[in-house]
This record gives C-alpha cells, sequence and structure tokens, in this order.
C-alpha cells in the first residue's frame, strides 16, 4: 500500500484532475452508483458520509449536494490539501484506512475508484473492514467500487497500455506493462510517464485481486452482510463480465460466527 502512494498522479492531484476531468453528475460513474444504490437499499437518504480513499475529494463534493455531514479521508497528504482547497464545506482529514479513528459514525460508508485494492494482504483487508465497523451503527450502507477479476475470466488482458495525453497541464503519453504476482493475487503495474519537457517518470502500482465470493466472506467476518453486488450502473442481474463490481453491504454488528450461532438449536 505504501509503495502505491509514490504513484505520479497520486503525488500532484492536479495532475491527476487535468488526465481525469471532473464530469457532469448524470454522467459520471461512481456518484451514480451511489445514488442509486441508496435510493435502492435505504428507507430514507443518508445524514452522513464517509469518504474513505476520498482523493482529491470530487466523488463526495457530488454527494454532499443532498447531505451536508461529509467526511474524507485519504492516505496522502497532498490529496487532503488538494481536497481542502477545492471544497470548504466538507471536513477532509488524512488517515490509513487500515487503522484511522474518527470516533463516530456514519449512514453512509464509500470507497470507491479500486481504493480498497490498496489492500494487498489478508491482514491489510481485515483491518481495513475494521475501520469500517468501526464508523459503522446498525443498518450503515457500506459500498465498494472495485476492478471486477472476475471480467477477466474468458478474456485476454492487455498486457501493455499505451495513452496520449494531451491537456493545458501537460503533454505526453504513460506506457504501463500490466502483469499478475498469482501466488499473491496481485495486479501489478508498472508505468512510465513520457511527459514534454520532462524526464520519464517510473510508477509501481499493486492491486489485490479480489473475487466476489471472497469478498461476500471478508465482510461477513467483519459484521457487514451483502445485500447487492453488480458489474453495471443500471444494478441489473448479470454474468460478471463488466468492468466495475459494486458491492453494497448493511452492517449488522455481526460476525459470521455470530450469526451462525444465533441459528443453532
Amino acid at each position: 500500500m505504501d509503495q502505491n502512494a509514490k504513484s505520479l498522479l497520486y503525488r500532484h492531484p492536479h495532475l491527476y484532475e487535468a488526465l481525469y476531468p471532473t464530469p457532469d453528475q448524470k454522467t459520471y460513474a461512481s456518484p451514480a452508483i451511489c445514488n442509486k444504490i441508496c435510493h435502492a437499499f435505504l428507507k430514507t437518504g443518508p445524514q452522513s458520509i464517509l469518504d474513505i480513499g476520498c482523493g482529491t475529494g470530487r466523488y463526495l463534493n457530488f454527494l454532499s449536494e443532498g447531505c451536508k455531514n461529509c467526511i474524507g479521508v485519504d492516505f496522502l497528504p497532498a490529496m487532503v490539501d488538494f481536497a481542502v482547497s477545492q471544497y470548504d464545506h466538507i471536513d477532509f482529514f488524512q488517515g490509513d484506512m487500515r487503522e484511522f479513528r474518527l470516533n463516530r459514525t456514519f449512514d453512509l460508508l464509500i470507497c470507491m475508484g479500486s481504493t480498497f485494492l490498496h489492500a494487498l494482504t489478508n491482514s491489510d483487508i481485515e483491518r481495513t473492514l475494521e475501520t469500517f465497523a468501526a464508523h459503522s451503527h446498525r443498518g450503515s450502507l457500506l459500498i465498494l467500487d472495485i476492478k471486477n477479476f472476475m471480467g477477466f475470466v474468458d478474456n485476454s488482458v492487455e498486457e501493455k497500455v499505451e495513452k496520449e495525453i494531451n491537456t493545458d497541464e501537460f503533454k505526453g503519453k504513460s506506457v504501463t506493462s500490466r502483469t499478475f504476482n498469482r501466488a499473491k493475487q496481485l495486479w501489478i503495474w508498472k508505468r512510465t510517464w513520457y511527459i514534454q519537457d520532462h524526464d520519464p517518470v517510473e510508477d509501481y502500482l499493486e492491486f489485490r485481486m479480489l473475487f466476489p465470493l471472497e469478498i461476500e466472506h471478508y465482510l461477513s467476518q467483519s459484521g457487514f452482510s451483502v445485500i447487492g453486488m453488480f458489474d453495471n450502473l443500471d444494478l441489473e442481474e448479470s454474468d460478471f463480465k463488466g468492468e466495475r463490481l459494486y458491492i453494497a453491504a448493511t452492517y449488522t454488528g455481526k460476525n459470521q460466527s455470530q450469526v451462525l450461532a444465533d441459528v443453532q438449536p
């Protein structure tokens, strides 16, 4: 997780915003899916929202239009500083998702943009979910947005990806090689940025590969019950071939062993 923090875009939020400009609320996948899941599974709109891995704060800014009690937390001080400078109506804090504590709970917790996949080990995942549980009360809704690795099944995976960059901020291209550490369930990116008038910059990123039943198991061990899992923005049942995986889970306050104990005679 610490190694991933060295990514060029994570260190320079203004470059992230330039490369991925903020679209309109109606077409922007993450806020759109959050709103749809909330409408589908919450009786009323959330009165408080915690965004874990908030980045530049723009997802939370969209959601704050319907909820004024919003807090964002990110691992990277540069991202937090940028978010604070852009959205002064939202509280932002620096923190590690494996260990931060705000000593309060929220109606809605979101962890978008594959942030959850930066929990690379089983211990990282368990500690991160402990953080989620610590900020949940019975009935809190958790939304995860991650890469759908089931989409790789029966499909070829591009090992090398080139992307041209032409923004007001900078011009150039990125070249990314993508490999797997299958034993550790890691998807590894080695990316080189070739930016006009700059020396090449190299990134190294690792993402934990998680699959639907595995995610459901980890969540149940931490007191969350999965109520929906989708690979599309329409929340329709499918065969999980889509690019993203959206998980909705409610906090029950009971881990899996407690649930089993309740149903035993």
